[in-house]
């Protein structure tokens, strides 16, 4: 497997029985790194949801991964659609399934999208900060914020200074408030539309000549 989405996805596929409850789910979780000799591994990173949106968060072993803890408390529950691009396309549709089962999808932040358009719309965000996301998981080694430094690898695979990204495209952007941008021309519904296009191949996304980030 892929040295970032090995770290990321640490666990067999089939390891399903966990708690459904917060802290033992994660709890139960990291026991399972500990016992795979990992700990230290991943003493800098958290338990993190793919959709972490306030009422979409589901404790279910798809809907979560081992996320840089300073990307997770950076960007809260405001970027499922990052968290859905750095996961490749078949995670975030066992993530967006994971979540749909619960009912947690149907209405609120991600009501009327569908889970190749939510990663479409963050692989256009993150290409924004100079991360190229590819198709089955992970960042293109050959992204600007990567080749720059900006975004490094440690030892085990973990991505560091996406947080930074994240803080420094919202300075750019305007703040969030559980996913949506607190921006009153926002249209979701159009939103939604614009990248399902995208994701089925019938838009193409608009080409960025400058990513926002700089050293």
């Amino acid at each position: 497997m892929d040295r970032q989405m090995d770290y990321a996805f640490p666990l067999a596929d089939d390891d399903c029985d966990f708690p459904k409850q917060d802290a033992a789910f994660r709890t139960s979780y990291r026991r399972r790194l500990r016992l795979q000799g990992r700990e230290q591994e991943y003493a800098d990173a958290d338990v993190g949801h793919i959709f972490a949106w306030q009422h979409a968060q589901t404790n279910d072993r798809n809907n979560v991964f081992m996320q840089d803890r300073r990307w997770n408390r950076v960007a809260k529950d405001n970027y499922d659609e990052l968290n859905c691009a750095f996961s490749g396309a078949q995670r975030c549709r066992c993530a967006y399934d994971a979540c749909q089962s619960e009912g947690r999808l149907s209405e609120g932040r991600w009501g009327g999208w569908q889970p190749d358009a939510i990663r479409a719309q963050g692989s256009a965000q993150f290409r924004e900060m100079g991360l190229y996301t590819r198709v089955e998981g992970g960042f293109d080694p050959s992204s600007p914020a990567i080749q720059s430094g900006l975004v490094q690898f440690d030892a085990y695979g973990r991505p560091v200074g996406v947080g930074s990204l994240i803080q420094d495209y919202e300075r750019l952007h305007g703040r969030r408030r559980h996913g949506r941008p607190v921006d009153p021309t926002y249209n979701d519904q159009h939103e939604a539309e614009r990248y399902a296009a995208i994701a089925s191949g019938q838009q193409r996304p608009q080409p960025i000549s400058n990513w926002c980030c700089v050293m």
